[in-house]
C-alpha cells in the first residue's frame, strides 16, 4: 500500500493544479479576514477565558462594530463558519488522486499487476481523507497567521484557548472526512470527470432546497442537522450549541462517513474498469 501512496504523492506534487489549488486556498484565507464581519457580536478573549458577546437583534450597532477585522485568536471561530466552502477547494485534490487513475487507464494496470480492490480503495480513501486533515490545519494555521499580522492575535495562548479551538477543528474535520468519503464515493462510482457535477450537487442542492422550502414551514429548518455543508457553519459555535445539537450532528457526520465509505467499496467492487 505504501508504494500506492508514494505514486499519489508523487503525481499530486509534479502536478501544476496543486500549486493552482495553494494559490486559491491563501487567496481565500486573505479574502476572509480582509473582509468577515460579525453582525450579531464579536468574540472576547481574556486570559484564556472566550466569551461570545451576542447583542439584542433589534439593537442598532455602531458602524465600527459591525465590520470588525478578526483578530488571530478570534480566526478560527470565524473563518471554520465557512469550511463548507473548503471542500470545493478539496475537490480538484480528490480528482488528482484517484479520477485521474480511471481516466487514464492507471487503474486497471494497477489492479492487473496484483493489487487487490480493497488495498487499491483503502489506499486512495486514507489518502484523500489525510489531504482533506491537512487542507483543513493549513487553513486554520494560516488563517490565524493572517490574522495576527493584520490585527495582533489579541488573546492569550493557554490551555483554555487551545482546548476551545481544538473543539471546534476536530468537531469540523469529522465533517469534513465524512464529505471526503462522499466525495470519494462519488469517485468510484462516476469514475470519470462528471465527478464534478455530483459533488457540487450534493454540497450545494440540499441546504439550498431546505433553505427555500423553509419559507413556507419553518419545520425544514430543523432538516439542516443532517446536511453537511449546514452542518459545518453551525459546528463553528460548538462552544455554545447545546450538548444534543452536538451528538446529533457528530453522528450524522459519523454515518455519512461510514456508509460512504462501505458504499464505495460496494461500488468499486463491481465495477467494470476500463
Amino acid at each position: 500500500m505504501m508504494r500506492l501512496f508514494r505514486a499519489d504523492l508523487y503525481r499530486i506534487l509534479k502536478e501544476k493544479g496543486l500549486f493552482i489549488v495553494m494559490g486559491v486556498l491563501a487567496f481565500f484565507i486573505v479574502l476572509q479576514i480582509a473582509v468577515t464581519a460579525s453582525v450579531t457580536g464579536e468574540i472576547v478573549i481574556t486570559a484564556g477565558e472566550i466569551e461570545q458577546v451576542q447583542n439584542a437583534a433589534n439593537e442598532e450597532m455602531p458602524a465600527d462594530e459591525v465590520f470588525l477585522t478578526p483578530t488571530g485568536a478570534e480566526a478560527p471561530f470565524r473563518v471554520t463558519g465557512y469550511t463548507h466552502i473548503l471542500m470545493f477547494i478539496l475537490l480538484p485534490l480528490l480528482i488528482f488522486i484517484t479520477t485521474a487513475d480511471f481516466t487514464s487507464g492507471a487503474a486497471k494496470n494497477t489492479l492487473a499487476s496484483g493489487v487487490s480492490r480493497l488495498k487499491y480503495y483503502c489506499s486512495k480513501l486514507i489518502m484523500s481523507c489525510a489531504t482533506c486533515t491537512l487542507l483543513l490545519l493549513i487553513y486554520v494555521v494560516a488563517s490565524t497567521l493572517a490574522a495576527t499580522l493584520i490585527s495582533g492575535f489579541g488573546g492569550t495562548l493557554d490551555g483554555a484557548y487551545i482546548t476551545e479551538v481544538s473543539k471546534v477543528f476536530f468537531s469540523q474535520l469529522l465533517l469534513c472526512l465524512a464529505v471526503t468519503c462522499v466525495g470519494t464515493f462519488f469517485v468510484f462510482a462516476v469514475r470519470s470527470l462528471a465527478v464534478i457535477g455530483a459533488f457540487i450537487a450534493f454540497m450545494l442542492v440540499p441546504s439550498l432546497l431546505l433553505s427555500v422550502l423553509s419559507v413556507f414551514d419553518e419545520w425544514f429548518i430543523t432538516l439542516l442537522s443532517y446536511d453537511l455543508c449546514a452542518s459545518m457553519s453551525m459546528m463553528s459555535q460548538v462552544g455554545s450549541m447545546p450538548s444534543e445539537d452536538i451528538t446529533k450532528i457528530m453522528l450524522v457526520g459519523a454515518g455519512y462517513l461510514i456508509v460512504a465509505a462501505v458504499a464505495g467499496f460496494a461500488v468499486f467492487r463491481k465495477a467494470e474498469i476500463q
